[in-house]
């Protein structure tokens, strides 16, 4: 009945006010009964959304509400939990409960260790707790805010306890007295945030005035307020005309440890809608760096690793993003929780990552084992393919403006642009020596022949031109032994190629809708191949004929692949025309028995690409969701579970691809009518297993 109560309160919230569910929780005296639990995300810690863990690792005792703030012993030993009317400690090694500090009369909603080990709890009925954690018993109690105290920031040296609360005002304890310093005024609405600064000399503040201050914490005088920022949609530019005058809410804040940057969660209700960011602020400058866009609802928890590269934020919409904090750049992104977020620590030297949320878990996050690797320099249009050279130096793209661009992997500088198709190049595929590389081309849904091309991978030259489909070419493939070209068309038809001259060896009828992939077995024995007709065929090369005939996806197949250990077939389905609101779904059938063996349903937009690992393990889709969104999702293909998703590309997904040694992962997609988007993930070795 609680969970239920919470939960329609929750709806009527506009804007995910998390002081006013506090307050209704406070005043309604709901006690939401639950446990914490420890999960993993096996392989990554994920980048858009919707995510839920997928491997169970313990489950602690559990808290008699919802978690409302974390806190990570000096030493990173201990981690401290708060609910309402209760404070646990957990031991960080064995997950296993330390000890419980006496029950309070008031809902806990923050606590904060001292540099020398001591915890302090902040409570709904304005008193702060300063705890003697070797006997249990509360130490000395701080009173003086007539309101809710919502945050609590230790000075370095560990003298000074800064508190932010209901009453608009920030005080400072002196530790050694046990009594308050500085009250600090300037806020017009309730403070929801404080910290202090690395170096001590500094303190910053942040409330529902939407006001950010810098305070002198010795003199208890402001020193400045920050600016505002024009808030922008989370995946594309924002454009406020039209819309009523904005007003913003910080709702946490946290300084990188080297001291140079603040970084600010924040809502702004701008009617009829709301949006949410992280700010990033050049403190030398004073000044916003860059603004963070991908939570939908409120900010409330943000941390810095120890090198300050990284920054993790949480947020009223359940999400767990990881950014890289100089470029902004988005580097993974789940669904921490089922609702709110709010708390986020780092432990382990950043590689693990602990959340705490309003469904009353506690769950620690692997540090994602995948990073955006080197930016690619130069402008491309929408993007229909993507695929590695077989050294991984090489990477090929191509797409809507009818050109092939080469780049280097490791400098993402362009090595050549390769022109000579008149329509969409829909493929491209390198020879397995590298040294050649096959494309096709052609125009969507008419009987305009389509184009085959092989290229001098060295010179950019053309070497050949293989005519003969009716119509467009939809993909290409090489033979594992490089003798022989594989051609799928919308004319409906697969036809084989000699590559020493050019000529078509074989034509394999059957389909009765277009073409859309074709690709080998790991032997070259096999050939598989998708079609709009919702069949996905397999071929036995050396007979010429279909060996089996697989009802895959009613609304047609997009793509399919062989596991490179030839095991496996994945399929994924069509999506209609222009059709990126219904979600598309991912079959993975048993090659020797043609039986399915998983569905797979991605959880945002439609899937428009496969790709295995080269060890099998590991299947890529690409999806996309309208114009402004693209995931990759890493699947499992011995389980069928989700392991991980790569976040942060601006357009949809067409094509993925991963590297000859799995280092590798290249996204490449793109929007009718926008500029295409090519991106390098790089596998990261010091990404490790929580314990």
């Amino acid at each position: 009945m609680a969970l239920s109560v919470c939960s329609s309160m929750r709806r009527r919230l506009s804007g995910g006010c998390i002081l006013e569910l506090l307050a209704a929780l406070h005043v309604l005296g709901v006690s939401l009964a639950g446990s914490a639990q420890i999960y993993q995300i096996p392989g990554s810690m994920p980048e858009q959304q919707r995510r839920q863990p997928t491997q169970d690792r313990a489950c602690l005792k559990a808290h008699a509400g919802a978690v409302t703030s974390l806190a990570v012993s000096p030493d990173e030993k201990t981690l401290a939990t708060a609910a309402q009317g209760a404070i646990k400690l957990w031991d960080l090694d064995s997950l296993r409960e330390k000890q419980t500090l006496p029950a309070v009369k008031a809902s806990v909603l923050a606590v904060a260790y001292a540099p020398d080990g001591t915890l302090a709890s902040a409570a709904a009925d304005g008193t702060v707790t300063l705890w003697n954690l070797a006997s249990g018993e509360a130490q000395t109690i701080l009173k003086g805010h007539t309101g809710r105290v919502f945050s609590l920031s230790f000075a370095p040296h560990g003298k000074y306890l800064a508190s932010a609360g209901e009453d608009r005002t920030i005080k400072i304890w002196d530790l050694t007295t046990r009594h308050e310093a500085h009250t600090l005024r300037g806020h017009k609405e309730p403070v929801t945030c404080v910290a202090y600064a690395p170096d001590g000399k500094q303190l910053a503040s942040g409330g529902f005035d939407g006001a950010v201050k810098l305070w002198d914490p010795i003199t208890g005088r402001e020193k400045t307020t920050l600016p505002d920022a024009k808030p922008r949609a989370p995946g594309a530019a924002f454009d406020d005309s039209g819309f009523k005058p904005h007003r913003s809410r910080i709702y946490s804040l946290a300084f990188s440890p080297d001291g140079r940057t603040l970084a600010v969660g924040t809502e702004t209700m701008l009617e009829p809608r709301s949006f949410s960011e992280v700010r990033l602020y050049d403190l030398a400058k004073a000044q916003v760096r860059t603004t963070l866009a991908r939570h939908t609802n409120t900010v409330s928890g943000l941390a810095f690793t120890r090198d300050s590269k990284r920054l993790a934020t949480v947020g009223g919409d359940g999400l767990l993003c990881l950014w890289d904090s100089s470029s902004g750049e988005e580097l993974a992104s789940l669904q921490a929780h089922a609702g709110w977020v709010t708390s986020v620590v780092f432990v382990q030297n950043g590689k693990t990552i602990v959340t705490g949320g309003w469904d009353r878990t506690v769950k620690l996050w692997d540090r994602p084992p995948w990073r955006p690797a080197v930016a690619l320099q130069g402008q491309i249009g929408p993007v229909a393919a993507v695929v590695f050279s077989p050294n991984g130096k090489i990477l090929a793209a191509a797409g809507d403006d009818k050109a092939i661009v080469l780049w280097d992997t490791t400098s993402g500088k362009t090595l050549q642009t390769l022109k000579g198709h008149s329509d969409k190049v829909w493929s491209v595929a390198f020879s397995p020596d590298g040294k050649t590389l096959a494309s096709a081309a052609g125009e969507w849904a008419t009987t305009k022949p389509g184009e085959i091309k092989l290229w001098d991978v060295a010179t950019g030259k053309e070497q050949a031109n293989l005519p003969g489909h009716a119509a467009a070419v939809f993909c290409v493939v090489f033979s594992p032994d490089g003798k022989t070209l594989a051609s799928a068309s919308w004319d409906k038809t697969i036809r084989l190629w000699e590559v020493a001259t050019g000529k078509e060896t074989l034509s394999l009828p059957g389909h009765t809708e277009a073409v859309r992939s074709v690709t080998y077995s790991h032997d070259g024995k096999l050939l598989a191949s998708a079609s709009f007709d919702g069949t996905a065929r397999i071929w036995d090369v050396v007979a010429g004929r279909e060996q089996t005939a697989i009802q895959a996806h009613a609304d047609g197949v997009q793509d399919a692949v062989f596991s490179p250990d030839g095991k496996l077939l994945a399929t994924c389905d069509h999506p209609a025309a222009q059709d990126f609101q219904n979600l598309g779904e991912i079959k993975i059938w048993d090659v020797a028995s043609g039986e399915l063996r998983f569905l797979l349903k991605p959880e945002r937009g439609r899937v428009l690409g496969l790709a295995f690992s080269p060890d099998s393990k590991t299947l890529a889709s690409g999806s996309g969701m309208q114009a402004q969104y693209g995931d990759i999702t890493l699947w499992d293909p011995a389980t069928g579970k989700e392991k991980a998703t790569l976040y942060g590309v601006k357009q949809w997904i067409e094509s993925v691809a991963f590297s000859r040694d799995g280092n590798f992962i290249a996204s490449g997609g793109g929007f009718q009518g926008s500029p295409g988007e090519v991106k390098l993930w790089l596998s990261d070795p010091a990404a490790s297993a929580v314990h």
